[in-house]
């Protein structure tokens, strides 16, 4: 019995995309840096799923890893490599905005490849249109394999809106790889928003964390966790936690872009539920305790909160 002629080409058609799943890679983790902010304002810029995508200008050596999620790749850069981009930034949303009561933050997620002796450093630098501003940071990493994450904040007022020049550059001698960027704006004084108003399926949302005695606001992949409230007597007040510092990282980990939206992906990235499995996992030992990492006004430190 003979195929009919529509449906072999079709089959074919099916091969032949097959083989193209197979041997074309996914793009990037970092395949656009989303510029967003709890104020509402959203903007993604593309980065392309090729490595000569025109969007990036290279430098140095740089080149293709394995990233951590399935099918995807990120930059390595080596010592002295660099990528650089345009980087779109949109007017804080509403009318009448207090650029004063916000703040801009620059994240990036980094580590030294694996099985490295030395340790990288990477240095981040954000130029402003026309060149009328310029912010950096550099930081070198604890260890080989261990994701860290660079957080440069900005005064929302100095964030005008406009094409920003966004350079990473590998600045050690170890090949450090690149798993995310992102430019986010916080409230610096997230008490200051209103809880009963409905937000949306992005949020932002109260997070209120029983155990650890602090209450936040967390919204769809925003990694940082505004603190708004923090409850007298709990163990985040007998550690030094609050309103309005910024929680970056739980036990040692960045904490990652949180999920607002039901599922597999929020038990694993929510912002509930990674401090909800510290706090069990601290309660199986036999002196229990969560290390915070928050940043306050520009500066970053841990907070040991123990449970009694």
């Amino acid at each position: 019995m003979s195929i009919p002629a529509p449906r072999r080409a079709a089959q074919t058609a099916l091969l032949l995309l097959s083989f193209l799943f197979v041997l074309v890679p996914d793009v990037l983790v970092a395949d656009e840096i989303e510029v967003s902010g709890l104020d509402g304002s959203r903007a993604k810029a593309k980065v392309g799923k090729a490595f000569e995508s025109k969007d990036w200008t290279v430098s140095g050596r740089v080149g293709w890893e394995r990233g951590a999620e399935e099918g995807s790749i990120v930059p390595a850069l080596a010592g002295g490599a660099a990528i650089e981009r345009s980087v779109a930034i949109p007017a804080l949303a509403g009318d009448k905005v207090d650029l004063a009561q916000w703040r801009a933050l620059i994240a990036i997620d980094f580590m030294t490849a694996p099985g490295r002796a030395a340790r990288g450093e990477l240095q981040l630098t954000l130029e402003g249109p026309g060149g009328a501003a310029s912010f950096g940071r550099r930081q070198r990493s604890a260890k080989p394999g261990v994701l860290e994450r660079l957080l440069l904040p900005i005064p929302a007022a100095e964030l005008v809106a406009g094409d920003w020049r966004l350079v990473i550059r590998s600045s050690g001698k170890a090949t450090v790889l690149v798993t995310d960027v992102a430019i986010l704006r916080l409230p610096i004084a997230p008490e200051a928003m209103k809880f009963a108003k409905s937000n949306g399926v992005n949020g932002p949302d109260r997070l209120e964390s029983g155990a650890l005695g602090f209450v936040g606001w967390t919204a769809h992949r925003h990694a940082p966790l505004p603190v708004v409230m923090v409850r007298e007597g709990s163990p985040a007040a007998k550690a030094g936690l609050q309103p309005g510092d910024v929680v970056v990282a739980v036990d040692g980990r960045p904490l990652p872009r949180s999920s607002c939206k039901p599922g597999l992906d929020w038990f694993a990235r929510g912002h509930e539920a990674v401090l909800g499995r510290a706090v069990e996992a601290a309660l199986e030992g036999s002196a229990p305790r969560v290390e915070l990492g928050i940043l306050r006004g520009d500066q970053t430190s841990d907070l040991e909160l123990r449970l009694e």
